[in-house]
């Protein structure tokens, strides 16, 4: 509280609560190690996107991979990084949103999240081409998934 004289600072937009709504649009995104708890907890978007991208690598590296499979590989891990990338957007847009100072601000700032958080799966058409490949930084979950199952086949698995 501003002491008499004093100019009151400027809080966050909607107080803690807005800040804990900043907080919590993060754990799907990059997991929350304190609500660790069963299969797969403490991990999100992001912690598995970068196990897809590596373990894509592993399988391009094995031994008896073949062309296709080496290939498709490269195209699952840069979508999956792709992904990587994007978790990270949507924090820093969390991380702006609890730092917002209007209703005007935090609404527009939610919007953006909601269609960058719906870009992890569809990827996003960045060329203007009107396709989305797993080009960097174009491709999502969906082309990461494409491309797997290219592997998949490629390999013999499927």
């Amino acid at each position: 509280m501003a002491q008499l004289g004093e100019e009151p600072r400027q809080q966050p937009f909607g107080g803690q609560g807005t800040r804990d709504v900043g907080d919590h649009h993060r754990h799907p995104v990059v997991g929350a190690d304190h609500l660790a708890q069963g299969p797969g907890a403490g991990y999100g978007v992001k912690k598995a996107a970068q196990g897809v991208a590596q373990h894509a690598t592993l399988a391009a590296n094995a031994a008896d991979a073949n062309a296709m499979v080496k290939t498709h590989s490269m195209h699952v891990s840069t979508a999956a990084n792709n992904v990587v990338t994007m978790s990270d957007e949507i924090v820093a847009i969390a991380q702006k949103i609890r730092m917002s100072t209007s209703l005007e601000e935090a609404q527009k700032l939610a919007a953006d999240m909601q269609t960058k958080a719906e870009q992890l799966t569809t990827g996003v058409d960045a060329d203007k081409n009107g396709q989305i490949s797993w080009n960097k930084p174009e491709g999502g979950l969906n082309q990461a998934q494409q491309h797997m199952n290219f592997m998949k086949t490629a390999a013999g698995t499927q």
